[in-house]
């Protein structure tokens, strides 16, 4: 159960992490989208090892995960973003 925390984490911060960058991207941030890449690398890196070390009995299981994972991610990091955006001097 553990190793379907961490892939739901690691999916969660993969599409977060994703999102947000296409977001710095649009309003020309291009110090933030740069270091954002390598965030972004950093959670591709733990997802993949994640995947790799899942029980191949639990194969559904860990889809399931990953894809609530990712589905959190996309909404939160627009909601995070709507909340950033003013801050960072968008309208």
């Amino acid at each position: 159960m553990e190793t379907l925390i961490l892939l739901l984490l690691a999916s969660f911060a993969n599409v977060f992490l994703l999102v947000l960058n296409s977001q710095f991207a649009r309003d020309k941030r291009f110090i933030l989208a740069y270091c954002n890449s390598w965030c972004i690398s950093a959670a591709a890196f733990a997802f993949t090892r994640i995947v790799a070390q899942t029980d191949p009995d639990q194969v559904l299981l860990a889809f399931a995960f990953s894809g609530f994972g990712s589905s959190a991610g996309v909404i939160s990091s627009m909601i995070f973003y709507k909340w950033l955006g003013p801050r960072l001097g968008n309208k």
